[in-house]
C-alpha cells in the first residue's frame, strides 16, 4: 500500500507567492491555506521547529518555485526579449 503522502499546511501570511502556493499545494492534493501569522506550519507542527517539515517544505517550495515562478519568468523573457528585471527590453 502506497504511503499517504498529503499534508495540511499553513503557509506564513507574509510569504512572497503564499497563495500561489497555497492554490499549487491543493492541486497536488495537499491540504493548505494562507494562515494568519508569519510562521508555516505542517500538520500542526511550525516548521521552524521541526527538521523534517523543514525539510519537506523546502522540497516542496523548490518544485513549485521550478513550475511556477521560473516558468512565468521564462514566459517573460520570451515576451520582452529579455530576462525580467533586466534594464533592457525590447520596445
Amino acid at each position: 500500500m502506497k504511503e499517504d503522502t498529503r499534508r495540511k499546511i499553513e503557509i506564513a501570511v507574509d510569504s512572497p507567492y503564499s497563495q500561489e502556493f497555497a492554490d499549487w499545494l491543493n492541486e497536488k492534493g495537499h491540504i493548505a491555506f494562507v494562515g494568519r501569522t508569519t510562521e508555516n506550519y505542517m500538520n500542526g507542527v511550525c516548521v521552524a521547529d521541526d527538521n523534517n517539515a523543514s525539510r519537506i517544505m523546502r522540497q516542496l517550495w523548490e518544485e513549485f518555485r521550478e513550475v511556477y515562478i521560473l516558468s512565468a519568468e521564462s514566459k517573460k523573457t520570451m515576451e520582452n526579449g529579455s530576462p525580467p528585471d533586466s534594464p533592457i527590453h525590447n520596445n
